[in-house]
């Protein structure tokens, strides 16, 4: 039996308060992939998810609006959710 992947994105934007414990905590819910979607931050948000070894996209507001619509659709399906919305970010 082949093992299930679970994949997470995380939205942020100057979270450098928090974010370093939200990725830990993902990590330890994750077997796969692991996307921070940074809304422009200005603080040091961008480092520590660097440091933490995770997917990095920077991406506007209103590039998150439409990753957020995307996300909510895509949670309603099974199967390669990651993939798909990596394809999409790729395409910005």
């Amino acid at each position: 039996m082949t093992e299930t992947k679970y994949s997470a994105v995380i939205i942020a934007k100057n979270d450098e308060s928090t974010i370093g414990e939200c990725i830990l905590a993902m990590q330890k819910l994750t077997n796969d992939i692991l996307i921070v979607l940074d809304d422009r931050s200005d603080d040091n948000t961008e480092n520590i998810c660097l440091q933490h070894g995770v997917r990095l996209i920077k991406k506007t507001g209103k590039d998150i609006l439409k990753i957020k619509i995307l996300v909510l659709i895509m949670q309603k399906m099974i199967g390669y959710f990651v993939q798909m919305l990596m394809k999409f970010l790729m395409t910005f």
